[in-house]
């Protein structure tokens, strides 16, 4: 009976042809859902966002001063007893500050919500997830610029606009006003870094 192997050049019989495909080990299969760790990061950030924007916007909204001024007329002499109160809602700048503050604190407490509640669908959420978390940063920033350029004319004043600088004597105002504001850049912080992760992920994806 003949061989159905042809001798090669040496006069040994060739191997026969392997197959075109090798199976993968098992051990490097594909997860489609995400590990908790891959997770985790995630979690901590937007946790840590929900708190700050939270508190920031409670630090700013009931941010407020009583002060009494003796004034005295240089002509009469006599002197006047003023009481005045100074409210973080006097400015447009502080509110606009609680609002956005707000509206991010309700955004990531509702993406913390999914994100916890669809562990395994996870990966879906990124792209679109990311997306908001841009413009979440936007508005942070946007929010946070408006009401530091407000809290630098009341440390400083305007010699330009002729107004006075109010915070030497208004410091526990002017206080609450700085702290609500750097709570709130912590929270933009949180985003970008929420950002950058969601670049990496789709980006490992994609390979």
């Amino acid at each position: 009976m003949a061989s159905n192997f042809k001798p090669g050049l040496d006069g040994t019989q060739a191997p026969p042809a392997q197959q075109a495909y090798t199976s993968r080990p098992a051990g490097f299969a594909h997860s489609s859902s995400p590990s908790t760790s891959t997770l985790l990061p995630g979690y901590v950030l937007r946790g840590a966002a929900v708190l700050l924007t939270f508190i920031s916007a409670i630090v700013m909204g009931v941010a407020k001063q009583t002060k009494t001024f003796t004034v005295t007329d240089p002509n009469t002499l006599n002197s006047q007893t003023i009481t005045g109160t100074i409210k973080s809602t006097y400015a447009a700048a502080y509110v606009y500050f609680v609002i956005i503050n707000v509206l991010v604190f309700v955004y990531s407490a509702a993406t913390l919500a999914i994100t916890i509640a669809n562990q395994r669908n996870s990966s879906k959420l990124e792209l679109p997830f990311s997306i908001a978390d841009l413009l979440v940063v936007i508005l942070l920033f946007s929010c946070n610029s408006a009401a530091s350029n407000t809290s630098l004319i009341a440390n400083h004043g305007s010699i330009r606009f002729g107004w006075d600088k109010f915070c030497n004597i208004l410091g526990k105002f002017c206080g609450q006003t700085n702290a609500a504001i750097v709570l709130s850049m912590l929270a933009a912080a949180a985003y970008a870094l929420l950002i950058v992760l969601g670049i990496i992920n789709l980006h490992k994806r994609s390979l």
